[in-house]
């Protein structure tokens, strides 16, 4: 699988090394939330995550932009 994305914030200028994974996820009443696994995390999450699929997340963190 490739972590590659057309969008430009997702990448580093200097090279084409994926800069983060951005993800949208849903709550349990439905609303939408954008996500981003920073780079680095990248490493310890991207061979658990296939595009496509549905998961079930427990204990994360979430922290303002």
């Amino acid at each position: 699988m490739s972590w590659e994305n057309e969008d430009d914030s997702s990448t580093d200028s200097d090279d084409d090394e994926v800069a983060n994974i951005c993800l949208m996820a849903n709550d349990e009443k439905g609303c939408k939330i954008h996500c981003v696994v920073r780079k680095d995390f990248i490493p310890h999450y991207e061979h658990l995550l296939k595009e496509g699929q549905i998961y079930s997340l427990r204990r994360f963190t979430a922290v303002p932009n």
